[in-house]
């Protein structure tokens, strides 16, 4: 059909008849608005007017008919990458990099190729047993959480009592107060800017709560400050948000038995980790950095986490902490944390120079709303076994912010004291400590 013959066609007629014939110059130069490879007629191509009324929509059927062919095209394309919903239910293969991660809860995380298990233990002495079992001679920390969790160990300094009593939403045992040898005027002060902090702590945790706040306001209102709180009296010790930390792309953990596999859960990141952050002149700061040099292969970056965040180049992680806005989020919570441990173990069995050599208990937080949670995690036998939890408390109220407060202070103590030494050793701080003196 010639272009000519098509111009005395009614615009009302079927469009589904004009798009079968395909040849009106028209109507093919509409449809190359949708899709570069619908062609037309040579003759309608070098007829000047037929180009010019084919670029008018208002005409009708040329402007349908071009809608009409690209949607056919649209159509006809193969789907792209499944979405998350069909690719739970179906087994799909996929070399795509965006494919969806394998591990998307706490089961899937036994798939990984060193795998993870979180193991029940609700009790100190559980939790305790377990780690001694797993982990020789670091069950210190956990005992220490464990009498603090079960009141055995007072954490409420008794020289604010009188001031405590008077407050309607104080409430606590007698068991919960600890004397003071000496309760100077410079030591009250402190203890009642510490009181000051912990109420309002309490109270954002009340308005978060009320206002449905999200986890990075949950983060910079409550959890941040009571973190900083806890540590502010261990200077080496420091809560950095590593929120933007991702995990370095050697270390991403993956399925076990896949060939090719796609890193699990590169994206997820946790909130928090208890960090050894030292100064530049610090002499074990300084060995960790030659070290790092010494164990990095050429081109890769010297770092000694799982991420190469810079914040944490140097300054090795001994508590991770990860916080959701709601309970309901607890398995993703701890699938994060798990992806984060697998990360880490590989990260510093890659940096032994003695394969032999015993790796440490890693202490996990997972923070749900206001309550805080403790967990261990051990490496044994090709794969991950991490326990808990130990409640740690709640900042709902003004008792329990303290318990978690000494929780916090007691894991700090851990990361300045056991964790420290096992750092020394793992960067051969001992072989060269004489040299670093004499420099």
């Amino acid at each position: 059909m010639s272009a000519r013959q098509l111009r005395t066609r009614s615009p009302t007629k079927d469009s589904a008849t004009t798009t079968n014939d395909g040849q009106a110059g028209e109507h093919a130069e509409a449809s190359s608005l949708g899709s570069g490879d619908i062609g037309y007629d040579e003759d309608s191509a070098s007829t000047p007017r037929a180009k010019r009324r084919g670029q008018q929509p208002l005409r009708g059927s040329a402007y349908t008919q071009a809608l009409n062919l690209q949607a056919r095209q649209v159509e006809m394309r193969p789907n792209p990458a499944p979405s998350m919903s069909s690719m739970s239910s179906q087994n799909l293969s996929t070399t795509s990099k965006r494919s969806r991660s394998p591990v998307k809860n706490v089961q899937d995380l036994g798939s990984l190729e060193i795998p993870v298990y979180w193991d029940a233990a609700s009790t100190a002495k559980a939790c305790s047993k377990a780690v001694a079992r797993m982990c020789l001679g670091s069950a210190g920390l956990v005992d220490a959480v464990g009498r603090i969790v079960n009141g055995h160990t007072p954490y409420i300094p008794a020289a604010l009592r009188e001031e405590l009593e008077d407050d309607d939403d104080f409430e606590c045992s007698e068991n919960a107060f600890y004397e003071l040898p000496a309760a100077s005027e410079r030591i009250l002060f402190d203890l009642r800017c510490q009181l000051k902090q912990l109420r309002r702590i309490v109270h954002n945790t009340a308005e978060s709560q009320k206002l449905v706040r999200s986890e990075p306001a949950w983060n910079e209102d409550v959890h941040k400050a009571i973190l900083s709180l806890a540590t502010e009296n261990t200077p080496d010790v420091h809560a950095e948000n590593v929120t933007c930390a991702s995990i370095a792309r050697p270390f991403l953990p993956q399925r076990a038995g896949v060939a090719d596999s796609d890193p699990a859960i590169a994206g997820k990141m946790v909130d928090y980790a208890l960090t050894l952050q030292l100064p530049q002149s610090d002499l074990l700061r300084r060995r960790i950095a030659t070290f790092l040099v010494s164990r990095t292969v050429a081109g890769e970056s010297d770092f000694i986490n799982q991420t190469d965040y810079r914040p944490l180049k140097y300054a090795p992680a001994g508590v991770f902490i990860e916080t959701k806005a709601d309970s309901g989020s607890a398995d993703e919570g701890r699938t994060q944390l798990g992806i984060w441990v697998a990360a880490w173990f590989m990260r510093i069995e890659a940096l032994r120079t003695d394969s032999s050599a015993p790796l440490p208990m890693l202490p996990l937080l997972l923070v749900l709303s206001d309550a805080w949670d403790c967990y261990f995690a051990c490496r044994i036998e090709g794969e991950i076994r991490i326990v808990g939890p130990l409640r740690g408390g709640s900042t709902a109220n003004l008792a329990s912010a303290y318990r978690v407060c000494a929780v916090l202070k007691e894991m700090s103590r851990y990361v300045n004291e056991e964790f420290r030494r096992w750092v020394e050793q793992l960067v051969e701080f001992e072989k060269q400590g004489v040299d670093y003196q004499t420099r």
